[in-house]
């Protein structure tokens, strides 16, 4: 019988630029994603709208979407061709829209949806919009402003604000 329950696959050689977009578009939007479903009040946002406990919903809300919905679109690859991030950051305004539609301003659930909603936002501007110090074209620190050597690795991200940090 064989042991090996799990085999990884290693290509040698060097990575096509298509596939090194798709794989770094994939971790910058499962780093968002998963701050989310990390966050405090992102429970009521995980799974679909039950529709026994809300019949009404579906005649509110006609795209309903949730984080898990948004994960599983990840993981098969319905964003892998999301230049723009157009549909992966719809996906997720979507959740807090159709919360914000169905729920009234004044209850807990609309409340959580508009923080999320700007934490979301926060996120992807931080995480997938700026431009990283290992895309190709950029050649200068955003902080001290002095030209990078491509074989200077003095770069560091802060864990806390994900400022890049140019490190003498």
């Amino acid at each position: 019988t064989n042991t090996h329950t799990h085999t990884q696959v290693h290509v040698f050689g060097k990575e096509n630029r298509k596939t090194r977009i798709i794989r770094n578009r994939r971790e910058k939007y499962r780093s968002v994603l998963h701050a989310l479903m990390n966050h405090p009040i992102s429970f009521p946002f995980m799974l679909p709208v039950n529709p026994k406990q809300h019949p009404e919903y579906g005649n509110i809300v006609k795209t309903p979407m949730n984080l898990k919905s948004v994960e599983s679109n990840l993981e098969c690859g319905k964003y892998d061709e999301d230049n723009n991030n157009d549909m992966f950051v719809r996906d997720l305004m979507l959740i807090f829209s159709n919360c914000k539609l169905y729920n009234g301003k004044d209850s807990n659930i609309w409340s959580w949806a508009d923080v999320l909603e700007k934490e979301t936002l926060r996120l992807i501007s931080i995480r997938i919009t700026r431009k990283d110090i290992d895309d190709e074209d950029i050649h200068t620190c955003p902080v001290c402003l002095s030209s990078l050597n491509s074989n200077i690795k003095s770069i560091v991200l802060c864990k806390s604000c994900d400022r890049t940090c140019h490190i003498s």
